[in-house]
């Protein structure tokens, strides 16, 4: 590049910086001296006023202690500081949050009408707020209330953020009517998602530690002392043979004191897939952890084909299926046998873990072929 460019480039990146500086004056000319809260409570309606003085006690609060924010964001909603906090613009309240609030019953928004952005989040309440009429609600932040499955007709239209993250919701039935974008079910005891995808909305779930993604036994990661190698168990024998859709195996074993990789007698080199198995576990004494991989189609229908619950989908990892063994209480694991070497080199394999540093005894394992679910 010569001279005359670089003089160029210098110039035009000056022009744009000043231009940038420009901005940033014309904008804070034009924001003048941030308000009060009482000054911002002066622009409203006497109508919305007393509704938000009503709100606002109900919660514990007076208006008068609201910070004012000029935008809301999830982060700064989520910043302790502005868990008594209010966006009020154009004279209305565009946006609340009353976080961590002791409401006696559902507070009374119906008068907000103009808002948009409505947070109450952490709290004891059991009964929905019915906000319903407010038409320009978009987002709706109920997250830790101890509210159970909603009524139909609770909700407007326009909604399309909604967070029930550690709630008692066991249901969203009643909600699929709306478009919604985001549905934050975290920590919940849902457990069965409706039959079909809502057609309206984006619906993208949040499912985390729910049993719809962790169902009994599930596990996203091996042990960490975890390795793909490993004899038989000690004192013990490996009986039979493993294939693509034909396991047939019994494993045996006098003691187990390591987590260990038993490797199974494995005859394919077309398939580098065990198929469905169950393992039978009997031990004599203490307790035991039999770990296989995760089967195909463990999460499946039609919420995971579309791509809609976070975590899963088209960027799915494979996990492990677990099942835990006491003496005397037999128990059976269900998934795929885990898969040691390259294909076709390649051998089936189990892990098996010894629980809370105790040594296992008198280990029987029936392995075998499983139909497809």
């Amino acid at each position: 590049m010569n001279q005359k460019s670089c003089l160029t480039l210098i110039g035009i990146a000056a022009a744009v910086a000043l231009l940038g500086i420009g901005i940033l004056v014309f904008l804070a000319w034009r924001a003048g001296p941030e308000k009060s809260i009482q000054e911002w409570l002066a622009t409203l309606p006497a109508a919305e006023r007393a509704a938000l003085d009503a709100v606002c006690t109900a919660a514990g609060v007076e208006a008068a202690q609201l910070r004012p924010l000029g935008m809301l964001t999830d982060g700064l909603m989520r910043d302790a500081r502005n868990a008594k906090s209010v966006v009020i613009r154009d004279g209305h309240v565009r946006a609340l949050c009353l976080a961590n609030s002791a409401f006696a019953s559902a507070p009374d928004l119906s008068r907000l009408t103009e808002i948009e952005l409505l947070w109450l989040e952490n709290g004891n309440l059991t009964e929905w707020p019915v906000v319903s009429s407010l038409t320009r609600l978009r987002e709706l932040q109920l997250g830790g209330q101890k509210l159970g499955t909603p009524t139909a007709n609770t909700l407007p239209a326009s909604l399309k953020k909604l967070g029930l993250a550690r709630s008692n919701v066991s249901s969203i039935d009643p909600l699929i009517s709306l478009a919604l974008d985001e549905v934050d079910l975290s920590h919940t005891p849902v457990a069965v998602l409706p039959a079909a995808v809502p057609e309206k909305g984006g619906w993208q779930m949040d499912l985390d530690d729910t049993a719809i993604t962790n169902p009994p036994g599930y596990r996203r990661q091996a042990p960490q002392q975890a390795s793909l190698s490993g004899p038989t168990l000690p004192g013990g024998r490996i009986e039979g043979m493993a294939s693509n859709g034909a396991v047939d195996v019994k494993v045996t074993g006098a003691s187990l004191e390591k987590l260990m990789t038993v490797v199974l007698p494995t005859n394919t080199t077309t398939y580098h897939s065990s198929g469905p198995v169950e393992v039978e576990c009997r031990i004599g004494s203490g307790r035991m952890r039999v770990w296989l991989w995760e089967p195909d189609g463990l999460f499946k229908g039609p919420w995971f084909e579309r791509g809609k619950i976070r975590g899963f989908g088209p960027t799915h990892v494979n996990g492990f299926m677990t099942a835990d063994v006491a003496a005397g209480q037999p128990a059976a694991a269900r998934g795929v046998l885990i898969v040691q070497g390259t294909p076709p080199h390649h051998s089936f394999c189990l892990m098996l873990e010894p629980l809370e540093g105790g040594k296992v005894t008198d280990v029987t394992l029936r392995i075998g072929s499983a139909k497809q679910r």
